[in-house]
């Protein structure tokens, strides 16, 4: 498995903090150190969403600084203690 532990930007400057690729599947990681979800934490895994190969199974997920996980809309939200259940 290839992991990137860099975060990637594209030409345009949206960054994604990191990008795991498993062949056939990508994962995409945004994390933040809050506590609380707030609305701009969509904004670059939103972009990066429409970006990655649409020929490929792609994850993307919000982690984030609190003890419990969340769904919100069409975007995984995990706290950073579940991180291992998507790796």
């Amino acid at each position: 498995m290839a992991k990137s532990h860099q975060p990637i930007f594209d030409h345009q400057g949206h960054e994604l903090d990191c990008i795991i690729d498993q062949g056939q599947h990508i994962i995409g990681l945004e994390i933040k150190a809050g506590r609380t979800i707030q609305q701009d934490f969509f904004k670059n895994i939103t972009h990066w969403n429409n970006a990655l190969p649409t020929d490929q199974k792609v994850d993307n997920y919000i982690i984030y600084g609190a003890n419990k996980d969340q769904i919100s809309g069409y975007k995984n939200v995990l706290s950073w203690q579940l991180l291992s259940s998507i790796l």
